[in-house]
């Protein structure tokens, strides 16, 4: 019911409609963009998961690029204020969360957090030791055997496991002798 609201609001849509160009090029940037206030949502109620942050992502991203349209075509053409408003606050929006969650998240996460693999390779020094050596571990403990062999001396030496014990070094009882006596 305030005039001015309804006034800026038809500035907005008859500039639309006179900016063809930025108008095609608003709807193809908005195309992509992901349905944030739902992502948001469940992010809030701790029910999110990997693809909801990269919807956050990707929207920060869709943000960034209406606002460089918006910017440039302000130069050209005069911007009616409301998308003048919106440009600015767009601006305002947090880089760095973008810039992380660029950094972080694969382009393609799975669905769920316990499918795993969504933290992108590099971001985490510690997740990729634990990457490393879930994928290496026949090659891990064969290193550790080598090096315990050399230690010891013991060329009998194996390191096993069972599901009850775990991993274990395994000596023949000749042998135990060189592991059980302090080393100087």
């Amino acid at each position: 019911r305030d005039p001015a609201e309804i006034n800026a609001r038809l500035d907005v849509v008859g500039y639309l409609i006179e900016a063809e160009a930025v108008r095609e090029d608003l709807r193809a940037a908005l195309r992509g963009a992901p349905d944030i206030a739902r992502a948001v949502s469940r992010l809030g109620l701790q029910r999110g998961g990997p693809r909801d942050l990269a919807a956050v992502r990707d929207a920060l991203a869709t943000a960034g690029a209406v606002t460089a349209l918006l910017r440039d075509s302000a130069g050209s053409m005069g911007l009616p204020r409301v998308l003048d408003d919106l440009a600015r606050a767009l601006s305002s929006a947090p880089d760095g969360l973008r810039v992380t969650l660029s950094r972080a998240i694969v382009d393609e996460p799975p669905a769920l957090r316990r499918e795993g693999g969504f933290i992108r390779d590099g971001y985490d020094e510690g997740l990729d030791e634990a990457r490393r050596l879930r994928d290496d571990s026949r090659k891990v403990i064969a290193a550790l055997e080598t090096r315990y062999i050399a230690d010891t001396g013991v060329k009998s030496l194996k390191i096993k496991h069972n599901n009850i014990l775990g991993y274990f070094i395994d000596v023949t009882q000749s042998n135990s002798g060189a592991l059980t006596e302090p080393s100087n």
